[in-house]
């Protein structure tokens, strides 16, 4: 197992965990000191799942490090965000960029990517 999915696998399981103390924490202790350890660790985990999502997905096929039209998609994402566009935006722009690079690819070299 690679180690961009050990990291995903744990910060997973560790977001998970999270949930269910939270799931288990009764309504009345809302200043516990659980909640205030919770509160200050989920905004740092959260950003840190979505970074290795987005990693493993946009770079690895199979077992090997690859770099393909995925990738232009996310820098154009990270440049729509950069200027503060809606999400739909963003979604589009970057679904769009990707398929115009796999059209570039596939009609520069015959095949398909």
């Amino acid at each position: 197992m690679s180690r961009a999915w050990v990291l995903s696998t744990v910060t997973g399981v560790v977001t998970m965990s999270i949930k269910a103390i939270g799931a288990l924490v009764p309504s009345g202790a809302e200043h516990s000191r659980v909640d205030n350890v919770l509160e200050k660790l989920t905004p740092l985990l959260l950003p840190g799942v979505l970074t290795s999502l987005i990693v493993v997905q946009t770079f690895s096929a199979e077992r090997r490090l690859t770099l393909d039209a995925r990738a232009v998609g996310v820098m154009v994402a990270i440049i729509a965000v950069r200027f503060r566009a809606a999400p739909a935006i963003t979604l589009t722009s970057a679904a769009l960029a990707t398929a115009v690079a796999r059209l570039i690819y596939s009609h520069l070299t015959g095949t398909t990517a």
